[in-house]
């Protein structure tokens, strides 16, 4: 894959947890809570090279329906073959003007809350009961709101 070292640091950490987990299913590591990673770093240092790497692994070991890969702009998912989060995890967005403050109290934003119908959460559960693992590229793009509805569409 032509990872430098801190790349390759991260790429095993991830595919070590899964493959021991998964696909060994070694006894040290099934009972092991789920790994959570934040993967972070400035523009051009190759978290994306890194995302890509994984789905390769796991598509080698025949693990690549476990495996979402979501981002916050078209664009951004394009580059990952992932889909936005909100087709992604059925995030609707709805903006309001009627009464609502703003939170950044000026007069001409609109307040945006996002909502997951019960239809469409049964459909994620199922859409999703095999999922290991949640790969969101460009996260520092995201609104705490947004990552509360994520949290509750998982």
């Amino acid at each position: 894959f032509n990872l430098n070292s801190k790349q390759n640091e991260a790429f095993e950490i991830i595919t070590m947890s899964i493959i021991n987990k998964h696909v060994l299913n070694l006894a040290d590591w099934v009972d092991k809570d789920a790994l959570r990673l934040f993967l972070s770093g400035p523009g051009g240092t190759g978290k994306t090279h890194v995302v890509k790497a994984v789905k390769e692994v796991l598509r080698y070991f025949g693990l690549d329906h476990t495996i979402r890969f979501v981002a916050p702009t078209g664009t951004a998912a394009n580059l990952i073959d992932g889909t936005t989060i909100h087709a992604g995890l059925g995030i609707a967005i709805k903006r309001d003007c009627n009464g609502f403050t703003t939170q950044s109290g000026n007069d001409n934003e609109q307040e945006v809350t996002f909502s997951i119908s019960n239809t469409t959460r049964s459909q994620l559960r199922a859409d999703w009961k095999d999922v290991l693992v949640l790969m969101i590229d460009e996260v520092s793009l995201l609104s705490l709101s947004l990552l509360a509805e994520i949290d509750a569409a998982l």
